[in-house]
């Protein structure tokens, strides 16, 4: 990760998913950003079995701000979203 300032960092998995993209390599990746890469054909999974990573995403937000509607709705259609994106294996079945 690149530190851009105290509270930022930047990966590089946008970068390496367009090298993998483009011929260069293979590329370790969260199933999440290249999911809709490997539906289409785009990318083809490494290996038959993903490896769960241990890390989660996390939506965070200042405690000020948790009663606001929008936030709420924000984190409710996350949630949702969240639900619905297909694991690998059930990708796999489709």
């Amino acid at each position: 990760m690149t530190p851009i300032n105290r509270n930022l960092l930047a990966t590089l998995a946008a970068l390496m998913t367009a090298s993998a993209l483009q011929g260069d390599g293979l590329a370790l990746a969260r199933w999440c950003l290249v999911a809709d890469d490997i539906g289409r054909g785009a990318l083809v999974a490494a290996g038959e079995r993903p490896v769960r990573y241990e890390r989660s995403y996390w939506a965070v937000w200042p405690p000020r701000a948790g009663h606001i509607p929008g936030v709420k709705a924000f984190i409710a259609w996350l949630q949702a979203e969240a639900a619905a994106f297909p694991l690998p294996s059930q990708a796999a079945a489709r």
